[in-house]
């Protein structure tokens, strides 16, 4: 997505124009108002013309100019934060702020020494990283013996190129973080919450464009940026539509707001896989899977999907989608590929399996329905799986007086209560 920058402040912001031509190459629009000399103290029409400029971020590089041996750091500070709090004022939604970097003369002051110097701009950056924090932008890797010019004040070439580099990391790095927290408030609203903000969603789910504009959050979402978050969404998870004149967005699934989309239905068996916690698990294991407060319960296709579980994980639940369709349970598949069902009841076949570790070991469980009037196939199901993976080791069964299943693997232990009897001798 594009941004609109500001960068702001004394010669070394002009000087980083002529370095770099006026390209930050991070694929935004870019205002430069770079003035050799300039003061916090004393920029107000400079500040007026980069904020004319309508930036949603800004770069301000101001307070080296304001030091001398009898200036006052706090005053320094509090001129510096104006400056913060006027871009702010004027809507710009982030404002990062340089930290004051060292100088080695002071032509103008011969007064000023470097040791006093780096004593006052020290009390400022600390005063500006304890009120703005990750926004004050430092500059570990420039160092004063080695990057300064002649002059004693500015970069010479290899300090410029690495102070081009860090404001160009910084400023790459937001765009991208602006980008993540745009899909997650549109995902959230699209999915839960378009209702209670009183946005217009039709029952297919899809979303006018400028309504979502609208929402404090979504100030900087326009045409190109919402198609570019839809087309580079590695989960898949919104589709967008047009007409002549107005777009419209929608979550492909996820819901938890009454909504009627068309998905495939699911006839034949195939792999569904349910992601969860180790704590969901020991209710599952109870109760079957609730779709809880969604319309639908999730499950992806494989371990390897990437949609239809979170990363985070724990424990992944192979659901046999045989059984599943034979007892009459509709399975869909969304747009994106994730399985959807209204829900499942314990007595479904299920493979259990740690999930996030690199050497876990898989787990069997077999719940079987308090009604069946037989559970031999289910019983036969169950060691036949077992069977298959206690060869590979590491796998410890018991099957108890009480009708307790016990699983142990190296890394975890699960205690399943089941009905499964006695295996036959």
């Amino acid at each position: 997505m594009s941004l609109r920058i500001a960068i702001f402040g004394d010669s070394y912001v002009r000087r980083l124009e002529t370095f770099c031509s006026g390209d930050l190459l991070v694929s935004s629009v870019v205002s430069w108002v770079g003035v050799g000399g300039l003061r916090a103290a004393n920029c107000q029409r400079e500040l007026t013309r980069a904020i004319g400029a309508g930036p949603d971020t800004a770069f301000v590089c101001i307070g080296g100019n304001d030091f001398c041996s009898s200036s006052n750091p706090l005053a320094i500070f509090r001129d510096i934060s104006s400056a913060v709090e006027k871009f702010k004022s004027a809507g710009v939604q982030t404002v990062f702020v340089a930290r004051i970097l060292g100088r080695t003369r002071f032509p103008k002051d011969r007064n000023m020494t470097t040791e006093l110097f780096d004593r006052k701009r020290r009390t400022v950056n600390r005063k500006l990283q304890k009120r703005y924090g990750d926004r004050v932008i430092s500059f570990d890797s420039l160092s004063v013996k080695v990057h300064l010019g002649s002059d004693g004040v500015h970069f010479n070439d290899e300090g410029m190129r690495l102070y081009y580099t860090r404001i160009r990391q910084v400023l790459e790095q937001h765009k991208v973080g602006v980008s993540v927290v745009m899909s997650l408030s549109l995902c959230k609203i699209l999915r839960h919450t378009a209702h209670r903000r009183n946005i217009t969603i039709d029952n297919q789910g899809f979303v006018e464009l400028g309504e979502l504009k609208q929402q404090p959050e979504l100030l900087q979402l326009t045409a190109a940026s919402l198609t570019q978050i839809v087309e580079k969404d590695a989960k898949g998870r919104f589709e967008c539509k047009s007409d002549s004149a107005t777009m419209y967005v929608r979550a492909v699934q996820g819901h938890s707001m009454p909504v009627r989309i068309e998905m495939e239905r699911v006839v034949k068996p195939c792999a569904m896989v349910h992601g969860t916690s180790l704590w969901a698990w020991s209710l599952i294991s109870k109760d079957g899977i609730r779709p809880m407060h969604r319309l639908h319960i999730h499950c992806a296709s494989g371990p390897g999907a990437t949609s239809g579980y979170r990363a985070c994980s724990e424990v992944l639940v192979h659901l046999n989608t045989a059984m599943l369709l034979s007892a009459g349970c509709e399975i869909y598949r969304a747009a994106n590929g994730v399985l959807l069902t209204a829900g499942i009841q314990v007595g479904v076949s299920m493979l259990v399996q740690r999930h996030g570790h690199a050497r876990s070991l898989p787990v069997i469980a077999m719940h079987s329905p308090c009604k069946m009037t037989t559970q031999r196939w289910l019983i036969a199901t169950l060691y036949a799986r077992i069977d298959s993976l206690v060869g590979g080791g590491g796998i410890n069964l018991w099957i108890l007086d009480n009708m307790a299943l016990y699983i142990r693997t190296s890394q975890l232990r699960y205690v399943i209560s089941s009905s499964v009897p006695a295996r036959p001798k």
